[in-house]
């Protein structure tokens, strides 16, 4: 919850853009009423990732991306609001989830290697759910968007934050700190969507790893979440069956990483939840609406907080 107001004195200002804010999407702000500029000084409002560039000035600050973990704990004292980009992301995080599913079970990464090898193989596939359970890690909107989305595929969605408070839409939700109360083995998929804060960096770690029985593992959220030793230690022990990763805590990882070529790891280049520039002009003119007629914004970012 915020108190904090912007006047449409203010909302008239100049917005400060960083320089991830390209081009394109300074031109639709500017299409969208948005009056803004490069230079920093003075300006009251700022939509960057940068916390280097902050005038004392600036008041609110809008995050170009979903994740904030670059300002949080980072922003000047002056600042009153935080709040992110969101908009059609859920959405696109959730297509790619539902899609990591669907081609893990046809065994796309099998078939795609014997196209690569010239080796014509009709293959078994485990193209249907066992009945088993799928767990998403974070129930936040996007792990909201990610449940509603794996309805088609699995009889249960279950869920886990750190709060374990019930959220609509999965049929149940565990509190993380409480990992002992949740039956790993009975899931088939895990997809992680948690945010990156102090108490999720490498959350799922050996002792999760270990409690797995040949799950999929899709990771969405952020990269650090997952401790890469344990992951080889489940890809090996068969605790994991398969991991897909659009997320990785160094990106893109070292030439002769492990993960480049483990026949039951899919790597993406981040492109789950790419910020497309609507996305942010979106997301910026619904917040300043909101803030100017005295409303939280859907995207306000918790004091102390990183979602």
């Amino acid at each position: 919850m915020t108190n904090w107001r912007l006047t449409p004195a203010e909302a008239e200002e100049p917005v400060f853009l960083g320089g991830e804010v390209s081009e394109g999407a300074q031109e639709l702000l500017e299409d969208n009423g948005v009056v803004t500029t490069r230079r920093p000084d003075g300006a009251r409002v700022a939509i960057t990732a940068d916390p280097t560039r902050l005038p004392e000035s600036v008041r609110w600050v809008h995050c170009p991306y979903m994740g904030v973990d670059s300002l949080a704990g980072r922003l000047p004292g002056s600042v009153s609001v935080l709040t992110r980009t969101v908009d059609g992301m859920p959405q696109r995080l959730a297509s790619y989830s539902t899609t990591a599913v669907a081609t893990e079970r046809w065994g796309w990464h099998k078939l795609m290697r014997d196209q690569a090898a010239h080796v014509w193989r009709q293959r078994h596939m485990h193209t249907e759910p066992d009945g088993r359970a799928a767990l998403v890690l974070g129930v936040g909107v996007v792990g909201q968007a990610v449940g509603l989305a794996l309805r088609a595929q699995f009889p249960r969605i279950e869920g886990a934050s750190l709060s374990g408070r019930a959220v609509e839409g999965f049929d149940r939700v565990y509190a993380l700190r409480d990992d002992a109360a949740i039956a790993w083995p009975g899931f088939d998929t895990l997809v992680v969507t948690l945010p990156l804060t102090a108490q999720t960096h490498g959350i799922v770690d050996a002792p999760i790893i270990s409690r797995l029985d040949r799950a999929h593992l899709i990771v969405v959220g952020r990269g650090a979440t997952l401790d890469l030793e344990a992951l080889a230690w489940g890809l090996e022990t068969g605790a994991v069956r398969h991991a897909t990763l659009d997320v990785l805590a160094q990106e893109p990882p070292a030439p002769d990483s492990w993960l480049w070529d483990h026949p039951q790891v899919t790597l993406t280049p981040h492109v789950a939840g790419l910020t497309e520039a609507m996305d942010v002009v979106a997301s910026f003119t619904k917040a300043r609406q909101c803030l100017v007629e005295g409303r939280d914004p859907a995207g306000l970012v918790r004091p102390g907080s990183s979602y």
